[in-house]
């Protein structure tokens, strides 16, 4: 939602970054896979100090290296079908890994499998209404993109110390936020669903006129 409404703006100040980093010859396909190794050795190193709060602070800081590589690509006219295929895949392989961590480290496993669930379904009726119509990558202004995920989930984390009560049961914020979460994955998926549904129609609807 954040991304798709904003994204002219948000393009425009991660491609001031891109012209910085792109000084140096690296390559967009090259920050892609150094980004899901850095936030995979960030997990694993969660997993052994179980510092909850420092993991949400510094995935909250590495996770925007997601916006980089595809802010050099444009501005060394290095944009590719490749890169966009390679940074849509480590993505999911980005958000399975973190998930598994948080599971791990706060035994939440069925709340984690529910978010990680949802996060896929999102993804995936995007990529599977592409493979029926035509489709702008950029129109797809739902609740819970993968910016939005991001937030919330390392807010969770950060706040993860803080408990509420709610009637006679207190609750850690970071099992509220997953519970947040994982609805609103669910709901993102059925709005991604209600949308290709309807442009698929649309379609064939137009192909038979």
């Amino acid at each position: 939602m954040i991304s798709g409404h904003f994204k002219t703006v948000l393009n425009q100040f991660w491609d001031r970054i891109g012209r910085l980093v792109a000084r140096s010859g690296v390559h967009p396909n090259t920050i892609t896979v150094g980004g899901t190794l850095v936030i995979t050795m960030i997990c694993m190193w969660y997993v052994y100090s179980k510092h909850t709060v420092t993991f949400g602070v510094i995935l909250l800081v590495f996770g925007h290296v997601d916006f980089l590589d595809g802010a050099v690509a444009r501005v060394t006219g290095k944009k590719s079908k490749y890169g966009a295929f390679l940074d849509s895949v480590l993505d999911r392989y980005q958000e399975a890994v973190v998930f598994l961590a948080v599971a791990y480290v706060t035994d939440y496993w069925m709340l984690c499998y529910l978010c990680l669930a949802g996060s896929m379904f999102t993804s995936y009726i995007k990529a599977r209404t592409g493979m029926e119509i035509e489709i702008s990558n950029e129109d797809w202004p739902d609740l819970m993109e993968r910016v939005e995920r991001g937030w919330l989930l390392c807010a969770g984390l950060i706040f993860s110390g803080f408990e509420i009560t709610i009637l006679t049961r207190t609750f850690s914020i970071l099992y509220l936020v997953l519970c947040a979460f994982a609805v609103g994955v669910h709901v993102t998926a059925m709005q991604r669903f209600q949308r290709a549904k309807n442009r698929i129609k649309t379609a064939e609807d137009a192909s038979q006129s």
